[in-house]
């Protein structure tokens, strides 16, 4: 459901006129859910596949796993697997402290110290939970570094697992280019695929090859942009978080709307600046 803006006309949305180059992320009208908080780090799912799935895959944690959160909080039967090399305890509590050296000398202020201290402690009681697991690797082609692990790696633990019951979420800064093909191995386990793609414009055609790869068995369900990265030449994001729906899932697809506008859940990845929105023409 789109909903009209109603705001600060400082932060009314952009729209974007998206043309026929770009169809093949035009998304299907479907159910979806937000899970995570109001901004950068939320996502839109179809309630399909939360329904089907009581496992999510997660490539990238980043500061922020309340999407992670409120995963587990749909059902108590779901599960976490999270993988992440850039993040650890000692990781945030290095954060923290730096902050608070920062606001000793005065170049930082308590502002600040509180978020890092509150994420710090935040990680710590999330790292208790019983049913997230998590891992300090980096998802990536090959074994190339001692960290590394691969998405065929990943996904030989849950050989055991139904069709469609797992949700993967992929966001590594730029590395779903490298490993989006070994994903696509392993399309009948997953119900949902909400991935963010980088450098759209520099990287079209790798771009338009991955997404039409993933639709051979998804449906794209949302596209959203992220307002913080800026829209190339085209005039189309740099930057987008895309969910694919598998299409054995798929059962009440209305027609696509070219005017792709903002759905009454969706959150500027960054609230300072206004969001986008697109249109297909």
């Amino acid at each position: 459901m789109v909903m009209p803006y109603s705001g600060d006309e400082r932060l009314r949305p952009l729209e974007l006129v998206v043309g026929e180059a770009y169809s093949f992320v035009q998304p299907a009208d479907v159910d979806l859910q937000r899970l995570g908080r109001n901004m950068d780090g939320g996502y839109l799912v179809p309630t399909a596949a939360l329904a089907a799935s009581s496992k999510l895959i997660t490539f990238g944690v980043g500061p922020d796993w309340s999407f992670e959160q409120d995963f587990l909080c749909t059902s108590t039967r779901n599960e976490v697997f999270a993988y992440d090399f850039s993040v650890s305890s000692y990781l945030f509590f290095e954060d923290a402290c730096l902050s608070l050296f920062k606001n000793l000398s005065g170049k930082s202020n308590l502002h600040q110290l509180h978020i890092r201290l509150k994420r710090y402690i935040d990680w710590l009681k999330f790292r208790k939970e019983r049913r997230f697991h998590f891992y300090e690797n980096r998802v990536y082609d090959r074994n190339q570094f001692s960290d590394c692990i691969t998405v065929d790696e990943v996904f030989g633990s849950f050989k055991s697992e139904p069709d469609f019951s797992i949700i993967l979420k992929c966001d590594i800064e730029g590395g779903e280019y490298r490993i989006g093909e070994q994903i696509l191995k392993y399309s009948e386990k997953i119900s949902c695929i909400i991935m963010e793609l980088h450098d759209i414009g520099p990287l079209f055609p790798v771009f338009k090859e991955l997404c039409l790869k993933i639709n051979a068995n998804f449906v794209v369900s949302h596209i959203h942009p992220n307002n913080s990265s800026g829209y190339n030449e085209t005039s189309f994001p740099d930057v987008v978080e895309i969910s694919f729906l598998n299409k054995s899932l798929v059962k009440d697809v209305r027609p696509p709307s070219r005017e792709c506008a903002l759905h009454r859940d969706d959150r500027p990845c960054d609230p300072r600046l206004p969001e986008i929105s697109l249109s297909f023409r």
